[in-house]
């Protein structure tokens, strides 16, 4: 039997209570950052999945 392995790292945003929050799962380890934009937030996501190796 074969099965994916899950991805180590992994980017996700998110609104709640009239902020954007930026979830960045690394290693273990999971940090949250609010933004006061979508667009803020989008561009983030987008830095952080590059500096992962997520996207290229």
């Amino acid at each position: 039997m074969t099965f994916e392995e899950p991805r180590l790292s992994t980017v996700g945003i998110e609104p709640k209570d009239g902020k954007w929050f930026v979830t960045v799962h690394e290693s273990g380890l999971v940090t949250k950052r609010p933004f006061g934009t979508e667009t803020a937030a989008k561009e983030f996501a987008k830095q952080e999945e590059k500096r992962l190796g997520i996207r290229t």
